[in-house]
């Protein structure tokens, strides 16, 4: 499928003053080129309509026609059927090739609309109840970026537990500077760092990110529009670490004591 074509960056593009998506020039997001791509999201300060973007992208992709074969969703031909005006073109490269960052600013604040949520997916599944499950394996990258694509179909090695909580306390650990023999959060680190010669480190990020659940992957983040297990795209798997959750101030004038 020939989606992504020869593109040459256009003249300054107005920013939409509406939050309308079809008042926003969404055709000019048509390059293979995801620095581009970035580029054009930078001029429009595409990141700052993440209160309503996103959502109008999920609303848009949730009207595709699906093409179904031997009961699940084709993938390829879906995107050939639905891609037909530039308009769909360029939602289709906003959702699949633009670097998530220049889309949503702060990840973990809208894991929902995370680089772990595949957006036309998401939209299919939100409007016409299509399980993640009921899609086709073959052409990932016809509806999601290459790097989840990948994630999706990268079996998981088999490590134990307690080698890979040593593993994510290693990646996670600060190796210099002022910070050095402390652990990164994990809720904000969005890679492991240190162990390209293990087992996990050999593995692409997004994999990494999700056997470790760090990032918007930790369970304390990680949303029900994400695939976080390429086994079972509809569920997450169990949570490596349990924590107790952190009891929150009622406002009350008494004392715990009193």
């Amino acid at each position: 499928m020939q989606i992504e074509t020869e593109f040459l960056p256009p003249e300054p593009l107005p920013q939409g003053k509406k939050r309308i998506l079809s008042a926003w020039p969404v055709e000019a997001f048509s390059s293979p080129n995801p620095l581009v791509l970035g580029q054009l999201a930078d001029q429009l300060r595409l990141n700052s309509q993440s209160s309503w973007l996103p959502d109008q992208l999920l609303h848009h992709f949730g009207q595709w026609t699906l093409v179904w074969r031997d009961s699940l969703v084709d993938c390829l031909a879906t995107a050939r059927l639905n891609l037909g005006s530039e308009f769909d073109r360029g939602c289709w490269f906003l959702a699949c090739r633009l670097p998530r960052s220049k889309l949503i600013p702060k990840q973990t604040a809208q894991p929902g609309f995370s680089s772990f949520v595949p957006l036309i997916l998401a939209g299919i599944k939100r409007y016409q109840a299509v399980a993640y499950s009921q899609w086709s394996r073959d052409g990932l990258e016809a509806v999601m970026p290459r790097e989840l694509a990948e994630a999706c179909v990268t079996s998981w090695p088999q490590i134990d537990q307690e080698e890979l909580l040593h593993l994510r306390q290693e990646g996670l650990l600060v190796r210099s500077g002022p910070k050095q023999g402390t652990l990164r959060d994990p809720k904000t680190s969005w890679q492991l760092y240190g162990i390209k010669d293990t087992l996990l480190g050999q593995l692409p990020n997004y994999t990494q990110v999700q056997m470790t659940q760090i990032w918007t992957c930790h369970p304390d983040l990680r949303h029900q529009d994400m695939i976080t297990n390429p086994h079972d795209w509809d569920q997450h798997p169990e949570p490596l670490i349990k924590t107790e959750p952190i009891a929150k101030w009622t406002g009350l004038q008494r004392l715990p004591w009193e």
